[in-house]
């Protein structure tokens, strides 16, 4: 039997068998907690089936926000319903941007283009955004996407769109930061990711650092370079990157086989190796549903009179690490540049200045 069916003969839904109400406007009430027993390809096949009844309008399922039994006839419903549209199940998102745009075409063009890399990753077959009508000041855009529903639930077309209004939602507020980039991670939406690209704060690495000193060496002035850095920044683990002009631009989220272990090892790392300690410095390994993990390493920014953060260790030309040596380094852009001499020695001549300036220094 199917989890979820529509009997165009009696004009009635069954949801495991039991007959189901619709709301006022003769949508299907579906409800969270019971998605993850519904099959995506049931719905596709229930709301099908409606919409070759004599009022296909009505070919649409609602999620209900609040546990059944607490529902009324019109909700209250999550901004995700599913639709059938003539081709494919279509998970239907309504989204009102508070960013700024010149026109509804620049609306649907922005929008498009901050979705596109993750539509493309899940291999949508069917994608369009549409300026539905501005409320005050903002634009209210319709997203329809359309992927493949074989050995998917219902709960995991839920999920693809709260995604992507959530990605929809930190453009709109001008949040796309370091901040939201590391909620996205430790929230288990890594995959929200792609298409993001390197920069002042951000850096992606596809594979662990290498067991050895010279990898050791190398985390350090990775993470020491976001903590010379005004904005601190975030270094991902298990991202694979494309070269774009200009950087580098996330294209995959694999995941890496992260040993056990491995945050308290890089936290001794940077620990032993960073001078002088970052505050707020966190190391955090996120599963993936691969079976594999990211590794996030979020370096706050840091006080102005803690800079310039030295590692212990430089790695020679030759590739072997000479511990005797210190390197300060910082980010600019995708890439690194070193603190030269002469910066090194303005800053020690500015230090001395304040020191004579104020003996409570001293």
């Amino acid at each position: 039997m199917p989890s979820i069916e529509y009997s165009v003969t009696d004009e009635v839904w069954y949801v495991d068998g039991i007959e189901r109400d619709v709301d006022w406007q003769g949508y299907v009430q579906l409800f969270k907690e019971e998605l993850t027993e519904l099959s995506a390809s049931d719905l596709r096949e229930a709301l099908q089936a409606e919409a070759g009844t004599a009022d296909p309008s009505s070919s649409t399922a609602h999620v209900v926000s609040v546990s059944r039994g607490y529902e009324d006839e019109g909700g209250p419903y999550e901004p995700v319903s599913f639709e059938w549209d003539g081709v494919a199940l279509t998970i239907v998102m309504e989204h009102i941007s508070a960013a700024d745009f010149e026109s509804e075409g620049d609306a649907e063009r922005t929008i498009r283009q901050l979705l596109q890399p993750v539509v493309d990753e899940l291999a949508a077959t069917h994608f369009d955004v549409t300026f539905d009508d501005w409320v005050a000041a903002d634009a209210m855009v319709s997203i329809r996407v359309a992927v493949p529903v074989e050995h998917r639930t219902v709960a995991h077309l839920l999920e693809i769109g709260s995604d992507l209004l959530r990605l929809c939602d930190a453009f709109s507020k001008k949040e796309i930061s370091r901040e939201t980039v590391g909620d996205f991670i430790r929230g288990g939406a890594a995959h929200l990711i792609v298409g993001q690209e390197e920069g002042n704060w951000f850096d992606a690495k596809k594979m662990l650092y290498p067991e050895s000193p010279s990898g050791a060496i190398s985390l350090a002035q990775d993470a020491a370079r976001f903590c010379n850095a005004e904005e601190g920044g975030l270094i991902l683990i298990g991202a694979a990157t494309k070269s774009i002009p200009g950087g580098e631009r996330v294209i995959k989220v694999r995941g890496v086989n992260a040993p056990h272990g491995i945050a308290a090892k890089y936290s001794g790392i940077l620990d032993r190796h960073v001078y002088p300690l970052p505050d707020g410095l966190r190391v955090d390994v996120v599963p993936l549903p691969s079976g594999k993990s990211v590794v996030a390493i979020d370096v706050p920014p840091q006080a102005e009179r803690q800079k310039p953060f030295l590692v212990h260790g430089a790695i020679r030309t030759d590739g072997e690490v000479e511990g005797a040596f210190i390197s300060i380094v910082r980010r600019r852009g995708e890439t690194s540049v070193p603190i030269t001499a002469p910066m090194i020695h303005a800053m020690l001549a500015a230090g001395r200045t304040q020191m004579r300036a104020d003996p409570d220094l001293l």
